[in-house]
């Protein structure tokens, strides 16, 4: 199998990293000063790593406990069984264990779930249709369950984003309206003994496309890339490990790169595979409308034009296109970037 590899040479930074925010004060009906403080420090986080930890959420950690029970199930059944649910072409909501990232397979395994609604309407079914299979028994209840969860706490989350911007908290709601949003399970199979490490990557480096992503891990593997891009060899690979299994991880996407104007830049960020363990994580990708225009928030400071207008329904088929085959060319937020004449 062609997995993703790493150069075993490469600098991982060990010091400086994403901060963790106790976020419970974005709880408080009233504006406090230590509600701010939270704010700033998300605003701050948002501008040098794209990337911060929360603890002190709304998700209940029962709910969070049962949902890595069952993923562990899922996981756990037959690859003939696990395949009766897998995704296609057509149908990006399922099972996979062939993902692929920069043109190169992962070394995961996947299942992708949309709306927890029952009454999607036709807009929002762009991406396919659920596919919920007949085991674990409470897997559907369940992930459902948990998916809620996790819009509320990224509802939360945008408003504190727009409040950092200095932006009416309203641009993101509407532009929300109709999420697209969906989680993924994902399952890192412990590496073979013989499999050569520094030569296989849990995911290839990558920036995420929406904006923003919620994620629950279970251990470290995650790292952020603390330049702009590796290929500009302007920073160190830094280790985003949780502080808890209680704890979420952060990060923009590049819709929100493009509705800042380059303020809050997309991070690049990939996940490094392990001899010692198996290793579960669950991102919930909170996604706007298919038909939103993106474009820059309007007199928002320090942005600029960077990208032609698009919209999310066109930039989320081309992305997914490429992730389910090697399509020649992943497609990147920069292939909308204004050419200079």
């Amino acid at each position: 199998m062609v997995v993703a590899s790493v150069s075993a040479n490469e600098k991982v930074c060990k010091q400086d990293s994403p901060p963790i925010i106790d976020i419970g004060a974005l709880y408080d009906s009233e504006w406090t000063l230590s509600k701010q403080n939270v704010v700033d420090e998300i605003g701050e986080a948002c501008k040098r790593w794209g990337f911060f930890q929360v603890v002190n959420h709304s998700i209940n950690l029962g709910l969070l406990e049962d949902t890595r029970k069952v993923m562990e199930e899922f996981f756990a059944l037959s690859t003939t069984e696990k395949n009766q649910v897998k995704r296609t072409q057509n149908n990006s909501r399922g099972f996979a264990d062939d993902e692929l990232t920069k043109q190169k397979r992962d070394w995961k395994e996947i299942f992708d779930f949309g709306s927890a609604r029952e009454d999607e309407p036709p807009q929002s079914i762009m991406d396919g249709y659920n596919q919920w299979p007949g085991k674990p028994e409470q897997f559907r209840k369940t992930m459902q369950q948990y998916f809620q969860a996790n819009t509320e706490l990224a509802k939360v989350l945008m408003d504190a984003i727009a409040w950092s911007l200095k932006v009416d908290p309203r641009h993101f709601r509407e532009v929300f309206a109709e999420h697209t949003s969906f989680a993924r399970l994902n399952y890192y199979p412990q590496l073979p003994s013989d499999a050569n490490k520094s030569q296989t990557l849990g995911i290839s480096r990558h920036t995420d496309a929406g904006g923003l992503t919620v994620l629950w891990q279970d251990g470290p593997g995650l790292q952020v890339y603390s330049g702009s891009k590796e290929d500009k060899h302007d920073g160190e690979w830094v280790g985003v490990n949780p502080p808890s299994l209680e704890a979420f991880t952060i990060n923009i996407g590049d819709m929100m790169h493009v509705w800042t104007g380059g303020v809050y830049t997309a991070p690049e960020h990939r996940v490094i595979a392990n001899h010692d363990k198996k290793r579960y994580s669950i991102p919930f990708f909170y996604n706007p409308s298919y038909a939103v225009v993106m474009e820059p928030i309007p007199n928002l400071q320090g942005s600029s034009q960077k990208y032609r207008p698009f919209t999310w329904g066109e930039f989320r088929s081309k992305r997914f296109a490429g992730d389910y085959a090697d399509v020649g060319k992943e497609t990147q937020i920069e292939d909308w970037e204004i050419l200079e004449p």
